[in-house]
């Protein structure tokens, strides 16, 4: 038991610098008809589940948009035991939404060492019922549960599930199909785009969002944003990778004085290279 408990804190210890790596990452975003779509899972959870002291706990949801309006559960692919990457047909022209929600067994963190990691990772959220004035020792119980998403483009047919509400219980919904022209006057200035952030449904205010992306000859480029009373950012947009999270936390209804639920979401695409 010592063993597993010292592994988990270490996994939390090194939320910081992982906190923006949980992702379904494809090979690529663009693809014709009838291609393979190599999609790897870069969660927390695979991370922790990594050791043999520790079980594998199961996918809860993940699914397949298509581009026809059906929704198909996937996990008959996802390769035993480790559960790396999946090879997923296209076999529709439009746009493919893929979507893996997962969760995990409760862990335990101090409580000091759990403010101060909210804190810097700008975290939404409110601490356990009871939870200030507190010792700092005390152990704040803690689930995780990760909303990943990806969007896959196959031929030049535009769908538009990816504009709708998904099941994930964070979700990240861009206003406009990603892949579609922009508006009229994106060649004299900078092209706005928006996105909506959902937590079970409803819009989730003032929560703090990162959005990444590329520019040739600088890298990576992150900025932060916080959402308004309906859940939405406005964010520039920028042709290749651009990827978007947000994480949320709120006392659980189970026990809300001694423990919290987790919630992280992403969203990964790429705008085309063409519009510069």
């Amino acid at each position: 038991m010592y063993k597993i408990t010292v592994l988990f804190l270490f996994a939390f210890a090194s939320l910081p610098s992982m906190a923006q790596d949980h992702w379904l990452v494809p090979q690529r975003f663009f693809y014709s008809i009838r291609e393979m779509a190599y999609i790897r899972m870069d969660s927390l959870q695979k991370r922790i589940a990594s050791s043999e002291e520790l079980p594998v706990n199961p996918i809860k949801t993940f699914l397949h948009y298509r581009p026809d309006g059906t929704i198909r559960s996937i996990e008959d692919l996802l390769p035993d035991p480790n559960r790396d990457s999946i090879a997923l047909p296209l076999q529709e022209a439009g746009t493919h939404m893929i979507v893996l929600q997962e969760s995990r067994e409760p862990v335990t963190l101090l409580q000091d060492s759990l403010v101060k990691w909210l804190a810097s990772e700008d975290i939404t959220g409110n601490l356990p019922n009871g939870a200030n004035g507190i010792s700092p020792k005390k152990e704040i119980s803690i689930r995780v549960q990760e909303s990943l998403k990806t969007l896959l483009q196959v031929s030049e047919v535009l769908t538009n599930a990816c504009t709708q509400p998904s099941k994930l219980l964070l979700d990240i919904i861009p206003e406009e199909n990603p892949n579609a022209v922009p508006r009229p006057g994106w060649k004299e200035g900078p092209v706005m785009e928006r996105f909506r952030i959902l937590f079970k449904g409803k819009p989730l205010a003032r929560a703090w969002v990162k959005v990444t992306y590329q520019i040739p000859g600088k890298g990576w480029q992150s900025i932060r944003l916080q959402t308004d009373k309906r859940g939405r950012i406005v964010a520039e947009r920028h042709p290749g990778v651009y990827r978007i999270s947000c994480a949320y936390w709120q006392a659980s209804e189970k026990d809300p004085a001694n423990a919290l639920d987790y919630y992280w979401g992403s969203l990964n695409f790429a705008y085309s290279q063409y519009f510069r």
